[in-house]
């Protein structure tokens, strides 16, 4: 993700995360949107929730705290829709088949694979 890109999500996200200042800092510390925008987005990609954790200094609590309200904040800002009807739900199981079908074309008279070895 680009720079412009995070300040964007920041932008939208920014009314769900704000916090009372004064209230935080006597909390512990004020951790601003794009900070737990920041460390919620690294999380949701794979990081370490203790490597964050030490490195914004933020405690096992908060930060689970945090990023389940960006989280909840990231689905409500940003909603995905998704067409369940039976003729949208059968022509994706069709999508799905071709591609699997394609695939399979690669190996033809393979009946199976043991840990990379091809079984004729």
């Amino acid at each position: 993700m680009d720079h412009a890109t995070f300040e964007f999500v920041v932008e939208r996200l920014s009314p769900r995360l704000q916090r009372d200042f004064l209230q935080s800092e006597r909390g512990g510390g004020y951790i601003s949107p794009s900070l737990q925008v920041g460390f919620t987005i690294r999380w949701m990609a794979g990081g370490s929730s203790l490597d964050l954790r030490e490195r914004y200094g933020v405690s096992r609590s908060s930060f689970y705290k945090l990023t389940n309200e960006c989280i909840d904040a990231i689905v409500a800002e940003f909603p995905i829709e998704f067409d369940l009807s039976p003729a949208a739900l059968k022509a994706r199981a069709a999508h799905f088949g071709l591609r699997q079908h394609a695939f399979m074309r690669v190996f033809k008279k393979v009946i199976g694979c043991i840990d990379g070895i091809l079984i004729k």
